[in-house]
């Protein structure tokens, strides 16, 4: 099973306003034998505030790919990808969380 962690991602967006929704666009890498390798993930909420999204994989041309599972816990956020098996976990800052 592969487990991707990083410790940190942070928001595209370029206006930043307290109390901001988690919901957007959101940056961040992988460090994968030595090469960074850039991923955005796009999260967006249903009508019922359930948190869904998709993500990128720009260097390999990979787009709209499909997590599983978006979790929020406290200042954090996993996103599970089941289709590699695997999640990418990231920590939000603490003016970035909703």
């Amino acid at each position: 099973m592969i487990k991707i962690y990083a410790s940190l991602i942070s928001i595209l967006i370029s206006t930043l306003v307290m109390g901001q929704s988690i919901t957007g666009d959101w940056e961040g890498s992988l460090e994968i034998q030595g090469t960074d390798l850039p991923i955005v993930f796009h999260i967006v909420k249903d009508k019922a505030n359930k948190h869904s999204a998709t993500f990128d994989s720009p260097k390999q041309k990979a787009y709209g790919l499909e997590c599983s599972e978006v979790i929020i816990k406290e200042d954090s956020v996993i996103f599970i990808i089941q289709m590699l098996n695997g999640q990418y976990a990231a920590k939000l800052n603490k003016d970035d969380k909703e």
